[in-house]
């Protein structure tokens, strides 16, 4: 009887561990649901998991705002319009998670070449230039920069002219220098906007 028992006892180990309700991990600034379950064809089975799902990605992408500069791409969205998990049915739980999937997944291919970094500007220059360590597709991306620490620099040394891009690097402008020694230190965000064909 011990046999039998141990027989039984080995696939309710099995199904467990395979829960598909189970979150996934977060990694990095991304963190993209796993792809939705696959339906078994017994809702009592598969419910539970695809509305697990989907209230992690409702987590991810409203909550947390991991997608919040590409999901407009897909149009408005409204959390109201998420379907009430005490009326959902499995067909259109599956249907809400393969939207979700879809949208996360275009946010990270948007995101996935964006850069991050430094610059900082010496008194004499009023300009500062970063280049890059593997050249840009293009010249077609967005520059923002956020100062981060000054000295005392002088007036018009934190003001921005113009910013000149290439595939190479990019320049930026100041109105004036830091002068007297001083120093601005900035970071800066590249990324490319829906116009963008990188």
């Amino acid at each position: 009887m011990a046999d039998e028992d141990e027989e039984v006892a080995a696939p309710e180990d099995e199904t467990v561990t395979e829960d598909l309700s189970e979150p996934p991990a977060k990694t990095g600034l991304t963190r993209l649901p796993t792809q939705p379950p696959r339906s078994s064809g017994d809702p009592k089975q598969d419910l539970p998991g695809i509305l697990s799902w989907l209230n992690d990605f409702y987590k991810t992408a409203v909550l947390e705002q991991y997608f919040a500069t590409t999901i407009a791409e897909a149009g408005d969205f409204d959390p109201a319009d998420l379907p009430d998990p005490a009326n959902t049915n499995l067909a259109q739980a599956q249907q809400t998670a393969n939207e979700a999937y879809i949208i996360g997944t275009t946010a990270e291919a948007k995101t996935s070449d964006w850069l991050v970094g430094t610059i900082q500007v010496v008194d004499p220059d009023t300009t500062a230039v970063y280049e890059f360590e593997e050249p840009q597709p293009d010249d077609a991306y967005q520059v923002i920069l956020t100062r981060i620490a000054e000295t005392s620099p002088a007036a018009g040394a934190t003001a921005i002219v113009t910013v000149e891009k290439t595939v190479d690097d990019f320049t930026v402008t100041f109105a004036s220098a830091p002068g007297g020694g001083d120093t601005v230190d900035w970071d800066f965000l590249l990324c490319r906007g829906p116009t963008s064909d990188a």
